[in-house]
């Protein structure tokens, strides 16, 4: 995905809309009471850091193989420890052990 028009904004935000758009689209097929959904907004998360760190290096696009899985996992396990996930986090732990 090409990441004409991203932006570092200050204080480390960053915006990119074709990226942003990406994620809507993908989030709104998901239910949002599912690990999916969370899993979506994590995965989301995980590319925007990486976009992120290509466009301060200068590297015109971002691919969604360059997410590993222990980014992904990370970011999964952040969000997953909100309270509002609290359901979906015990159901998730039983049928991932060690996760």
């Amino acid at each position: 995905m090409s990441l004409d028009g991203a932006t570092v904004l200050a204080g480390g935000g960053f915006l990119c809309w074709e990226l942003n758009g990406v994620a809507d689209r993908v989030m709104e097929a998901c239910d949002p009471n599912d690990i999916e959904y969370v899993a979506a907004w994590s995965f989301h998360q995980a590319i925007a850091e990486i976009a992120q760190n290509n466009v301060k290096m200068g590297v015109g696009n971002v691919d969604s193989g360059e997410v590993d899985l222990p980014l992904f996992a990370r970011q999964l396990r952040f969000n997953l420890e909100d309270s509002s996930w609290a359901k979906v986090l015990i159901e998730f732990e039983s049928e991932n052990p060690g996760f």
